[in-house]
C-alpha cells in the first residue's frame, strides 16, 4: 500500500474547488461584517485564518486602508488565485485598484506602482500612473507585479496539529492489520498531537485584526476525511462496514478529540497572535438544515468550539451591532445559522487556562 500524502490530498482538485466557488455568495454577510469590524479597527496588520477563496475575506478594502495582510490557508494556490480576482475591480467601466488607494505601503503590495503625473486623476480613476489593462477576462493590470504582501502562508492554522496528526495516521494505517487497531492508535495520535508547535511565521502579538470565518467547523471533517479514506484503500468500505458495531464509539470519540485539539491549537495560535488592544472576529455554524430532511439540527461541537475559545478569550459585544451577530445563510442544497463574536485578548487577571501555562 502506497497512500495518499496529506500534503498531496491538500492540492485543491476541480470538485473542491467548484464547490467552495459556488458558495461566494452566502458569505457575503461574512465579508460585510469583517469590513466594518476592519474600518472600526484601522489594523496595521490582519492575519485571515482559513482565507481559500476569499468568499469571506473583504481583501480589497483590508488593503486600500494600509493594512499588510496575512492570508493562511492549507490549500495550495487557492489565495493567489482569489488575490487576481479581487484587486482589480471594474465599477460601471471605471478600474478601481485597491493596491493604489493603499496610503500606506503601496509598493509593499506592487513593487510598480507609481503616482500619476495629475494627483487628481489617481483620486478619480482610483489607480496609479502605470496602470494598464490587461485585456483578460479579470480587471487585471498589466504591470502589477507581487510584492512582499500580502503574505501568503501555506500553513496549518492549528498549529500544526491537523498535519501532526494525519501524518502519523497514514503510517499507523500501513503498519495496522485491522480497523480496530487503527482507531485505537488513531485516538492516541489524536492526543500526542497536542504537542505540536509549528507557528504561523509571524511575530508574537503583532496581528491588530485576525479573523476566522466558518473555519473551525471544517475541523470536524479534516483530517478525519483524510484518515478515513486511507483506511478504506487498505481495508476496503465492505470490512468498514461490517465492523460498524465495534467501530462506531471508537470513531465517535476520535472525530470529538480530534476536533477539541484542533480548535485548542487554533485558539492558542491566535492568542499568541493577537496585539493587546486587538480584536478577533470568530463566526461558526450553530444549526444546519439539509434540502433533503427540511428539519434543523444543532451543531454540537459548536458550542465546544465556544468552550474552548472561553478559555482563551473574553467577547466585545460592543464593536459590532447586535442584530448583526446571527444570520441564516444558504449554502449549496442546505441552510446553515451562523453565530458571529469579536474576541478580545484575554484579561491578565481572568481565569485562563492559556494563561497558566
Amino acid at each position: 500500500m502506497n497512500p495518499l500524502g496529506w500534503d498531496n490530498y491538500l492540492n485543491p482538485n476541480q470538485e473542491v474547488q467548484r464547490r467552495r466557488e459556488a458558495c461566494g455568495n452566502s458569505f457575503k454577510g461574512q465579508r460585510e461584517r469583517i469590513r466594518d469590524l476592519a474600518r472600526a479597527l484601522s489594523p496595521k496588520t490582519a492575519v485571515c485564518m482559513g482565507a481559500g477563496h476569499l468568499n469571506d475575506i473583504p481583501i480589497g478594502d483590508l488593503i486600500a486602508g494600509g493594512s499588510s495582510v496575512f492570508l493562511a490557508d492549507w490549500m495550495r494556490g487557492v489565495q493567489q488565485e482569489a488575490f487576481l480576482r479581487e484587486v482589480v475591480q471594474n465599477v460601471d467601466g471605471r478600474f478601481k485598484c485597491a493596491i493604489c488607494k493603499n496610503p500606506e505601503n503601496p509598493r509593499e503590495y506592487c513593487p510598480n506602482f507609481s503616482l500619476p503625473d495629475n494627483m487628481p486623476a489617481r483620486r478619480e480613476e482610483d489607480h496609479c500612473g502605470n496602470f494598464m489593462h490587461s485585456g483578460g477576462f479579470f480587471p487585471l493590470c498589466a504591470n502589477f507585479q507581487w510584492g512582499l504582501f500580502p503574505r501568503f502562508l501555506e500553513s496549518d492554522v492549528t498549529q500544526g496539529r491537523a498535519g501532526h496528526f494525519a501524518q502519523r495516521v497514514a503510517k499507523a494505517i500501513m503498519n495496522a492489520r485491522t480497523p480496530r487497531e487503527v482507531f485505537k492508535r488513531a485516538c492516541r495520535e489524536a492526543r500526542d498531537c497536542g504537542r505540536a508547535r509549528d507557528f504561523l511565521p509571524v511575530h508574537d502579538h503583532s496581528a491588530d485584526l485576525i479573523t476566522s470565518s466558518m473555519l473551525v467547523s471544517q475541523f470536524d471533517h479534516e483530517p478525519y476525511r483524510y484518515m478515513s479514506l486511507l483506511l478504506a484503500e487498505k481495508f476496503g468500505e465492505q470490512t468498514i462496514m461490517e465492523k460498524a458495531p465495534v467501530l462506531t464509539p471508537l470513531m465517535q470519540k476520535l472525530r470529538d478529540d480530534l476536533f477539541g485539539t484542533q480548535v485548542e491549537g487554533h485558539c492558542r495560535e491566535m492568542a499568541r497572535l493577537l496585539k493587546p488592544g486587538g480584536r478577533v472576529y470568530f463566526s461558526v455554524e450553530t444549526f444546519h438544515k439539509s434540502g433533503e430532511s427540511g428539519t434543523w439540527f444543532p451543531i454540537i461541537l459548536a458550542r465546544q468550539a465556544l468552550a474552548i475559545i472561553e478559555a482563551h478569550f473574553d467577547y466585545d459585544f460592543d464593536a459590532l451591532p447586535a442584530d448583526k451577530l446571527k444570520e441564516k445563510i444558504k449554502i449549496l442544497d442546505g441552510e446553515s445559522m451562523v453565530e458571529c463574536y469579536v474576541l478580545a485578548p484575554k484579561r491578565p487577571d481572568a481565569d485562563s487556562k492559556y494563561s497558566e501555562e
